[in-house]
């Protein structure tokens, strides 16, 4: 049962680094796109991998991990000291508060901001700024080093 489990979480895991890097690709193409159709079937496409990849994937790993960790009886400290499980649970839920503070309003402003481009038929100074909105890209610049350092913690199982 371990080995399901541990696979589960694996796979998952890739699930959530090809989401976040699939979003982060399109998001970018999209925010350095000239004209408006281009930079709204981008931002569909970011928003395929946020929504597909990323959130599913992120649940994914959230659960799998601590189940497999109780199935594999992996401790979640070493002589009293936290373990790399522990640290790693950790980093993966420091970000959570960004999700309902910064990401989802933002992401409803930048989807308002498309919709009334498209109306349009060009990119609206409303949507240039969600898309270069600065703390969207600090969450998610945070949330991928974290996930890079959880990555190297699994690898290197300090």
């Amino acid at each position: 049962m371990y080995l399901l489990l541990k696979l589960l979480h694996v796979l998952a895991a890739f699930g959530l680094v090809t989401g976040l890097v699939g979003r982060a690709v399109t998001f970018r193409g999209a925010a350095r796109a000239g004209t408006i159709d281009p930079a709204a079937a981008l931002l569909g496409a970011s928003h395929w991998f946020d929504a597909r990849l990323v959130i599913p994937s992120f649940f994914g790993v959230a659960v799998t991990g601590p189940i497999a960790a109780l199935a594999g009886h992996i401790s979640w400290t070493v002589g009293g000291r936290p373990s790399w499980t522990l640290a790693a649970a950790l980093l993966l839920l420091l970000p959570t508060p960004l999700i309902p503070t910064v990401l989802v309003p933002r992401r409803r402003r930048r989807e308002t901001a498309l919709r009334d481009a498209v109306a349009v038929g060009r990119i609206t100074p409303e949507l240039r700024a969600a898309l270069d909105d600065r703390s969207v890209r600090t969450a998610r610049a945070v949330e991928a080093l974290l996930i890079a350092s959880i990555v190297v913690l699994m690898v290197l199982k300090p």
